[in-house]
């Protein structure tokens, strides 16, 4: 009796392992996940059984690498021309301060640093880029780039590393983007895209029920492929494209160390910023606006994972609302380019100097930067003010009534961002330090101050940068306490060294060298440049 028992225990256990065999990987996880299955071209040409396709992707790209790289140079040309030759033009000087630095040397860094521009499409701009995209490249090398979220920068990341492992929650949009020819770019022989499969065995695939079922199997989903498959635990290389960012960096914390290198294409909110910040540092932000002809309010973030202890809870599901769904729209912008029209008989008022006129559309950038930031709740506020003020521009008749409008609408916007972003009392001790100038800049620099408090909210997620910026501050008001006519430059510095903590730490230390340079110094091309 009981070797007959062991007999066939033997018998079920060989036949269990020859079963194990006959599946290979790809198969076994497509059993254990059947709300995922393989989404290519092929497969949503038209009706499909679904139950036989395959896990992994095995068809070649139909377009040609030179038409792949145009489209991503017509989506996304600040990342196009990071990963070709013109990232390498026009290399900066690099000065650096030091104990023995004279005057000149002072003023000539503070002067560089100005012209720069770093804050507009420039090769300042394009090299900080590229440092950053070269650091996700290198960690990319032999290993898998994890990406939640499909679009054209996957094939990029197909050159950078051996394997990319795409995620798509979204069926329809997986559906859309690959019939494209942006979805001919991403097939690619080492590119294994995931989609939700149609009418799965979920319970409900509608609103925001459905979407925290889907993130769940892709949780899970996730988890098999990189333990399973790839053998990369902690994953190296992260990508977030599109919508629900918030809840995809979230997602993959348990995925990630301090090694993982993140990057981050998609539209985020101050309060996104806000919820990564526990577990996750931006190293640096980029505004991709001053870079493509379109008015998205997308950027690209770097991100790196912060050492915390492991979660019992599950975070990222509170940031599945349509409210975090955060879909790029160009409508703020749009309204806010249709105010700048309608103030177009302001701007050549008579009565208006350049100061004014300048002063006007940093206003306006204020809005911009507002919108960058802001949530659907933020919008509906931006857009009611700004259809405030394209009215008070088609009835008014007065340009200073105009821009006060303009000026107290922007002023409201920083004040708001400087609550998020802890800046409340720089704030105040910018516009201190500006009731006591009286001359004919003080509107602009007024404009600026607004500009440099709200743009703090892109830094929500990177503290070291914002104490910085915080010192900087400090160092400008001194500063203009005994040179009034230093305020001005020394906010230009400070606003074009946001982007990373090293270029705000050298902006900081051209700041307290201005403070001991010769009374005598020639300042006046470094003035010039500052006010332009």
């Amino acid at each position: 009796m009981c070797i007959s028992a062991a007999f066939t225990w033997g018998i079920l256990l060989l036949s269990i392992a020859s079963l194990t065999d006959a599946y290979p990987p790809a198969q076994t996880l497509q059993q254990e996940h059947p709300s995922f299955g393989r989404c290519t071209a092929d497969d949503i040409g038209g009706a499909t059984n679904t139950r036989n396709t395959s896990f992994l992707q095995d068809d070649a790209s139909s377009a040609s690498d030179e038409e792949c790289m145009l489209l991503l140079s017509e989506h996304d040309s600040l990342f196009a021309n990071a990963l070709s030759n013109k990232s390498n033009q026009e290399e900066g000087t690099g000065i650096r301060l030091t104990s023995a630095s004279t005057s000149e040397d002072v003023i000539l860094a503070a002067t560089e640093m100005i012209r720069q521009r770093c804050t507009e499409c420039t090769a300042c701009t394009l090299r900080n880029f590229k440092k950053h995209l070269e650091m996700f490249s290198n960690a990319a090398k032999e290993s898998t780039v994890v990406v939640l979220g499909l679009g054209l920068h996957v094939h990029a990341f197909s050159k950078m590393a051996k394997n990319v492992v795409v995620v798509e929650t979204d069926y329809s949009f997986c559906r859309s983007f690959l019939r494209s020819k942006a979805g001919s770019c991403v097939m690619q022989a080492n590119v294994h895209i995931y989609c939700t499969r149609p009418n799965s065995s979920l319970e409900d695939e509608t609103g925001s029920r459905g979407v925290q079922q889907h993130f769940y199997a892709a949780q899970e989903l996730i988890r098999d492929l990189i333990k399973q498959q790839f053998g990369d635990v902690p994953a190296s290389t992260l990508a977030v494209l599109g919508s629900f960012p918030v809840a995809k960096l979230l997602l993959m914390q348990d995925f990630l160390d301090q090694s993982s290198v993140i990057l981050a294409r998609s539209r985020m909110c101050a309060e996104g910023l806000d919820a990564v910040n526990k577990s996750m540092r931006a190293l640096t932000s980029f505004d991709l606006r001053h870079c493509s002809s379109s008015d998205n309010t997308e950027s690209i973030i770097f991100l790196q994972r912060l050492f915390s202890p492991p979660m019992r809870e599950q975070p990222w599901t509170n940031y599945l609302t349509e409210e975090w769904e955060l879909k790029d729209n160009n409508s703020p912008i749009a309204l806010v380019n249709s105010v700048r029209a309608a103030t177009q008989w302001v701007t050549s008022d008579g009565g208006f100097d350049r100061w004014k006129r300048s002063a006007l559309q940093k206003f306006l950038d204020v809005h911009v930067l507002a919108s960058m930031t802001g949530s659907d709740s933020d919008w509906g506020n931006i857009k009611l003010a700004l259809e405030k003020l394209l009215e008070r521009a088609a009835k008014e008749q007065k340009a200073g009534v105009v821009l006060e409008e303009i000026k107290d609408s922007a002023l409201q916007l920083a004040r708001k961002a400087a609550l998020r972003s802890g800046f409340k009392e720089y704030l105040e001790l910018l516009q201190d330090g500006l009731a006591e100038r009286h001359g004919a800049s003080e509107p602009f620099i007024h404009a600026l101050i607004c500009e440099l408090i709200t743009e703090t909210e892109r830094y929500i997620a990177s503290p070291g940068i914002l104490e910085k910026v915080k010192d900087a501050i400090e160092e400008a008001c001194e500063l203009s306490e005994s040179t009034p006519k230093l305020l001005l430059p020394a906010l230009r510095l400070i606003r074009e060294g946001m982007g990373s903590e090293e270029s705000m730490g050298h902006c900081l230390r051209i700041l307290l060298k201005l403070k001991e340079i010769d009374p005598g110094a020639d300042l006046s091309e470094f003035l010039q440049d500052a006010e332009q």
